[in-house]
């Protein structure tokens, strides 16, 4: 199997650690902006009643990537949180379900992804000293 050698200015001293932070400050600030998205669909008469649920929408960050959950704020998973989303609770369809992830997931994949990628590179400019990858 033939060896692949990378040599250049990403990966050259401390290029690739900067690169790194760079894609996880965007990703922090995009899993921000999902978190604010589906707060704001939760409102009184609009699956919020007591607060619990909304208040446990967070990012949760793992040794990879993080994702937008409940129960990232508090440890805990709100059990009635996929209810609310999809309107089904033990197989069965009880309402029509508020579909807050799915509305913020839709809203952020607008335009191919496009605001993902000008927030990721907003990131990685920034950490690289203003240099960019092009």
């Amino acid at each position: 199997m033939p060896n692949v050698v990378l040599t250049g200015p990403i990966v050259d001293g401390n290029m690739a650690a900067k690169l790194k932070e760079g894609v996880l400050d965007g990703l922090k600030e995009i899993g921000t902006e999902v978190v604010a998205d589906v707060h704001e669909q939760l409102y009184p008469g609009h699956g919020w009643v007591t607060g619990r649920l909304k208040g446990s929408i967070g990012v949760k960050w793992l040794p990879g990537p993080g994702f937008v959950e409940s129960g990232a704020t508090s440890g805990d998973a709100i059990p009635y949180a996929y209810w609310i989303e999809t309107g089904r609770r033990r197989g069965r369809r009880l309402f029509s379900g508020y579909h807050m992830f799915a509305n913020a997931d839709s809203r952020l994949q607008r335009g191919g992804g496009k605001h993902i990628s000008d927030v990721l590179l907003k990131y990685i400019t920034k950490k690289l000293g203003g240099r960019g990858l092009i």
